[in-house]
C-alpha cells in the first residue's frame, strides 16, 4: 500500500502543490488548484472521485491519499527557502519512476547551477 500526502503553499509564482509518499516526493505542480491536482494523482494512481479534506481510498495498489502539511513540512520548508534565495540545493528524497531518457534529462537539469538557465542543443 502506498500512502500519498498532499500539501500546498502560496507563493509569488502561484500555489505550489506537492505530493509525497513515505519514501519521498512524487509530484510537484504549480498553480493548478487543489481539485485538479488530486485528479491528476487519481489518473496516476486510481480512478476514484475527489472529496476535499478526507481520506481517499484508491483501488490501484491499495493506496490512500491524505491532505497533510505535517508530512510534507521538510519539503515545503525547502521550497520556501529556495524561493526566497536562502537555498540553492534541495535535500529531499524522490520517489518517482522514470525512463532512462527521463533520468538523463533530470541529471542534466540537476547540474545547472542555481540562478542559471540552459537550453538544449
Amino acid at each position: 500500500m502506498k500512502n500519498i500526502y498532499v500539501s500546498y503553499i502560496k507563493s509569488d509564482i502561484g500555489n505550489i502543490f506537492i505530493a509525497s509518499s513515505d519514501k519521498g516526493l512524487i509530484k510537484v505542480d504549480l498553480d493548478c488548484g487543489e481539485e485538479d491536482f488530486i485528479k491528476s494523482l487519481e489518473n496516476q494512481y486510481s480512478s476514484n472521485s475527489y472529496k476535499s479534506g478526507i481520506v481517499f481510498n484508491y483501488n490501484k495498489n491499495n493506496s490512500k491519499i491524505y491532505l497533510s502539511k505535517d508530512k510534507n513540512k521538510k519539503i515545503l520548508n525547502q521550497i520556501k527557502s529556495y524561493l526566497i534565495g536562502d537555498l540553492e540545493k534541495f535535500n529531499i528524497n524522490i520517489d518517482i519512476k522514470v525512463t532512462d531518457f527521463q533520468k538523463k534529462v533530470l541529471n542534466a537539469v540537476r547540474n545547472i547551477k542555481y540562478g542559471k538557465t540552459k537550453s538544449s542543443n
